[in-house]
């Protein structure tokens, strides 16, 4: 439900005061704000500055990139904290962008492996999994194309979701939503289209955004508190003071709009509010470890699960860029789980899995290991959006500006690529024309 604790943060935002930031204002341009410097911010950024127009990017954490974001540091590979995969790469803007950049972009072609005791199951284990997981979009998609707004669990047949490799085919399907088929619609996750097979950055996709941002003029550390679009403009309150623009393009993530992080002076519509709160975050998170030399007993990168899969369970990404680095991945409500018993719990449990799936042995060769926690990111609190079931809908009402100088972009926003970094670019490219269209609306008026 919508906080009823509005008004008083409102009241309390009022009562702001601070040094204004100072952004340079050239003679007859408008200037445009853009809360968050993430791919949608970035994206945006990049197209109203081409277009002539004056921006400003002020992000809360002192680096750019959002939940795209490369460590370079922690296990001496290159890795992603967040987004990983250049998804529908036939239609995914980001790809043609790295090439020009001379970045090099791959498919992903780690071969799936499921392990028992140590050792590789028959391949006819593999084909009854693709089966099965074969079946189960089948179904997803039938009830995609009847327009049932329901759970996705409740799209599938019981002979299928009775099937004892079913916990897998659950578990790849849910990473992808960041929660359990019980939590997010089908009619929604129906929308996504999905062009051609995923790339992977070796030098970090999260690298990649932070390049395409270096050139762009972003304060860091400054926090948004209130936007005021009462009057003719724009007045954003910040913990440095405040700041007047023409337009805002706001690209913080559901759960920051969905907690009041940001106070609306007047009230965002009262529908637009409640799409924030049926487009909550799941949760995907990453242990990265480095083990030692000839360790692995895989020759080349793979995705590895236990065959005996039980619902609480990480998949193995091993031999990360030819590496002795292997990635866990783990999401849904085992993830926040883990979140709660800290780092160091996220950590075993992934070692735990690597001993299940090679054998207890190989724990001794983990030379270090670091974890995400995206739910306790301040931020983010997730990692990418779902649209909960009954709901579908939301992502369209978060595309219509306010006042036309409140404008809306991130992933929850693109309704055809949602939970990915070019479905969050190309939302800011939408929100930064829709700026230019009301620019010129304004200029055809004052003319």
């Amino acid at each position: 439900m919508i906080s009823r604790r509005r008004f008083v943060q409102s009241c309390l935002a009022a009562a702001i005061v601070g040094v204004p930031i100072e952004f340079a204002r050239a003679n007859g341009q408008r200037r445009i704000v853009i809360v968050g410097a993430g791919a949608a911010g970035i994206a945006a950024a990049r197209l109203l500055k081409d277009a002539g127009v004056e921006i400003a990017i002020v992000e809360a954490r002192e680096r750019i990139g959002g939940r795209a974001w490369t460590d370079t540091e922690s296990i001496g590979v290159a890795w992603d904290r967040g987004g990983s995969w250049l998804h529908s790469s036939d239609i995914n803007p980001l790809v043609s962008i790295a090439r020009k950049l001379g970045i090099a972009v791959t498919a992903d072609e780690a071969p799936f492996a499921l392990f028992r005791d140590g050792k590789r199951v028959e391949a006819a284990v593999i084909e009854a999994l693709k089966a099965l997981l074969g079946r189960a979009y089948d179904e997803l998609a039938e009830a995609g194309e009847r327009r049932l707004d329901i759970a996705a669990y409740d799209a599938l047949s019981a002979e299928t979701r009775t099937d004892p490799l079913f916990p897998l085919v659950a578990g790849e399907i849910e990473g992808f939503e960041g929660v359990e088929l019980e939590h997010y619609s089908v009619l929604d996750s129906h929308h996504y289209i999905e062009e051609g097979p995923d790339f992977v950055i070796p030098s970090g996709y999260g690298a990649l955004i932070n390049r395409l941002g270096q050139d762009l003029p972003v304060e860091l550390g400054v926090t948004v508190r209130r936007i005021d679009w009462s009057g003719a403009g724009v007045r954003l309150d910040t913990n440095r003071g405040r700041i007047e623009s023409d337009a805002v393009i706001v690209t913080v993530p559901t759960s920051v709009l969905a907690r009041n992080q940001i106070v609306f002076t007047p009230a965002l519509p009262i529908a637009l509010e409640q799409a924030a709160h049926d487009l909550p975050l799941g949760l995907l998170d990453k242990v990265a470890m480095l083990l030692e030399p000839g360790a692995l007993p895989t020759a080349r990168n793979e995705s590895v699960f236990l065959a005996d899969a039980a619902p609480d369970v990480f998949g193995l990404h091993t031999r990360l860029w030819g590496s002795n680095a292997v990635l866990g991945y783990v999401s849904g409500a085992y993830a926040h789980a883990l979140e709660l018993e800290g780092e160091r719990a996220m950590i075993a449990a992934a070692v735990d899995q690597l001993a299940a799936i090679f054998g207890n042995d190989i724990r001794a060769a983990v030379r270090t290991a670091v974890a995400t926690r995206w739910a306790h990111e301040p931020w983010t609190y997730g990692s990418y959006s779902h649209c909960v079931p009954g709901r579908f809908g939301a992502r369209a009402r978060l595309t219509e500006p306010v006042g036309e100088r409140v404008f809306f972009a991130g992933e929850h926003t693109e309704q055809s690529a949602y939970g990915t970094v070019h479905g969050a670019w190309m939302s800011g490219e939408r929100a930064a024309q829709g700026v230019l269209h009301a620019l010129r609306a304004a200029r055809r008026l004052e003319a």
